[in-house]
């Protein structure tokens, strides 16, 4: 009896051993997958300014590299309340240097983003290279260059707490130049603008400017409708990048005098504040070439002998 006992047991081992296997390999095919990492997009219909609810992100299973994060993040969300800002955008290149810094190529469809669109792309990108080992920050180029007129070139995820969003406002001194009534050169005028933190002077000098004068004496320097994207002071070289809508070409006056103080009531505004010795105008991101008949193909620098002795 004993012996029939242990010739039953070493029968049934090999069904025992293949039951189990089964079980590991239905088990490991029902697991579901595991997330490896996140994916951020923006938020559909959020507000269009920057604040925490305009990112959104979703759970990532692939492997955690650059490259397929990139093309993850290129292929767009799968969550329907979340939307690519990369539309027609493909990478080129990317690479980790030793200081921790990820360069990103994209192609020239990134170029073509502005204003807060092209922010919420910097900061989806930013966040989710974030997460690779060794990434302290990231950059990114559009066909290997910088784009000129961009606030900022290099950001990392702390950047992206939106920390500016919620500062008490400051007051901020600045002179603005206009024509005069009289057509007689530029006139200044003081004002104290409010700013919140994340606003450059820059900037908000520029729009004070595009609204018009408060002293009767003076005339607004442009007369449509135009919209600034993006306004950037390169330190280094004292060059102001500043980027306009496409409306700029129905503000361009016909009369070359006019041009003139159209182009310099912006350029002395700009060259009138600390660091900022010359200006380049760009209109959705390229450089221009001329302002009617006048030729502005480099930085402008500021033509003072257009504003009157009595300021």
């Amino acid at each position: 009896m004993k012996k029939k006992t242990r010739r039953l047991v070493l029968w049934g081992l090999p069904i025992l051993l293949a039951a189990i296997a089964a079980a590991v390999i239905l088990a490991l095919v029902l697991r579901p997958p595991q997330r490896t990492g996140l994916l951020w997009f923006a938020v559909k219909e959020s507000e269009d300014h920057i604040t925490p609810a305009a990112l959104g992100c979703e759970d990532y299973y692939g492997a955690l590299d650059a490259g397929a994060l990139l093309d993850a993040l290129m292929d767009g969300p799968r969550d329907p309340l979340l939307e690519s800002p990369f539309q027609g955008v493909h990478v080129l290149s990317w690479e980790l240097d030793q200081e921790g810094t990820m360069t990103v190529d994209l192609s020239e469809e990134y170029g073509g983003l502005s204003g807060v669109d092209l922010t919420l792309a910097d900061y989806c990108i930013t966040l989710t290279l974030s997460q690779l080992p060794g990434v302290e920050q990231v950059r990114t180029l559009v066909d290997g260059e910088e784009l000129p007129y961009r606030s900022k070139q290099v950001f990392n995820a702390e950047d992206v707490i939106f920390s500016g969003t919620e500062e008490e406002p400051v007051e901020v001194d600045v002179t603005l130049y206009f024509p005069r009534q009289d057509g007689a050169g530029l006139g200044s005028e003081g004002r104290t603008l409010t700013l919140t933190e994340d606003m450059p002077v820059t900037q908000g000098a520029l729009e004070a400017l595009l609204q018009g004068p408060e002293d009767t004496a003076l005339r607004a320097a442009v007369t449509h409708e135009l919209t600034v994207l993006a306004v950037r002071l390169d330190e280094s070289s004292g060059i102001c990048y500043v980027n306009f809508s496409t409306q700029w070409w129905d503000c361009v006056p016909e009369s070359l005098w006019e041009q003139r103080l159209m182009l310099f009531s912006i350029v002395n505004t700009l060259c009138s504040m600390d660091k900022v010795t010359q200006v380049q105008l760009l209109v959705d991101g390229a450089a221009l070439d001329a302002l009617g008949g006048l030729n502005i193909s480099g930085p402008v620098a500021p033509d003072w002998t257009l504003v009157g002795a009595a300021d």
